[in-house]
Order: C-alpha cells, then structure tokens, then sequence
C-alpha cells in the first residue's frame, strides 16, 4: 500500500513538472512569427540580432497584435501591413518569411474602447455597434525585450464601408475600430529608418 501511495505522490510530482515546463518561455527557440509573442511579454528570443540603430539602411521590425475588429486574444500575432514600405519588415526568401534580420517588435495592444453613437445597419434587420478603441504601441529590442519607445494611439469607430460577417442566427456584433497602419508608420519610422543628424 505504501508503495502505492509513494509510486502516486512520485507520479503527481512528474506530472506537475512537466505542466510547469510547458508553461516556462522559452528564450532559445527557433525564429517563427509565433515566437514574437514572447517579446511582446518580457522574455527576449536568444537567436535574434541586437538593435542597433543604424547609420544608414534600415533596422527590420515585426508588427505583432493581440486583438482584431471583432476579438482580443492572450496570444500577439503577426499583423501584415498593406500601406508601409515592404524593406522593413520580415521578407519571404524561398517561399516562408525570414525573421533572422528582425531587431525590433511592435506590440500592438488594444487597451480600452468606447460606444460611438453611430447606426450601421445592413439588410435583413442586422446591425453593428461600433466603439473607438485604444491601443497601447510598445517598440522593442527582439533579442532582450526592452522597450525602446511607447506610445498610446486612439482608432475611430466607423461603419464598415464594403460588408460584415455575422454568425448564424447572429443579427447584432460588436466591432471595434482597427488600429491604422498611418498610426503604426509615424510611430515606428524613427527607430526603422536612422535619418541623417
């Protein structure tokens, strides 16, 4: 019986290590977008370069997000970016991104919204409510994760101009106001491209 109980309490023991080192960051890993995440939290990836502002060229960065128009998650993704110049972000080399010359991360987080009085209603009965959001903008390094620069922006509420997808049996939706890649740019431009002193 004792054996048992120790053979159980040994078992218990393993069992709660192997949760703890699921959960444990790890600082070693390979270069992913999913890596970024652990920037955006505090812990700096080991393979990545050091920021050094640059003389001349460009420092690359990563525009991770934790929140969308319609959802905020507890993971930072990749935000790809339609309106900034291709050069400084992650390149595609054979097919996948490259993040080996990644300095900095851009961790977008939406920290506050606010119902905006406005009507966007479509067919069928449904409709939107639409909030202005919040965003806290943190730069930093990718291999030490310190903050570089931060700022906080403020996104409008705007009935979407083209269309909205509605769950099944869904006929009202929150949407909240998508940071802008404008707000991104004049935040990140003077750590990006080193201008001339």
């Amino acid at each position: 019986m004792m054996k048992k109980i120790i053979l159980c309490l040994i078992l218990m023991l393993s069992l709660s290590a192997a949760v703890a080192c699921e959960s444990e960051p790890n600082p070693d890993q390979e270069l992913t977008s999913f890596a970024f995440d652990l920037v955006c939290k505090g812990t700096g990836l080991t393979k990545a370069i050091p920021y050094e502002p640059a003389d001349e060229g460009i420092n690359q960065v990563i525009v991770m997000s934790d929140s969308t128009i319609g959802a905020q998650y507890d993971e930072y993704s990749q935000r790809f970016n339609r309106d900034m110049p291709e050069e400084w972000f992650p390149q595609i080399v054979d097919g996948t991104f490259d993040y080996s010359d990644v300095e900095m991360v851009l961790c977008a987080h939406r920290t506050a919204v606010e119902p905006v009085d406005i009507e966007c209603e479509f067919e069928d009965d449904h409709s939107i409510n639409v909030h202005n959001s919040t965003y806290e903008l943190t730069l930093r390094s990718s291999q030490t994760a310190e903050i570089i620069a931060q700022e906080t922006v403020t996104s409008e509420g705007r009935c979407p101009t083209m269309f909205s997808f509605f769950d099944e049996g869904e006929t009202e939706k929150d949407e909240f106001a998508d940071l802008q890649d404008a707000q991104i740019q004049a935040f990140i431009e003077p750590y990006v491209v080193q201008k001339e002193k």
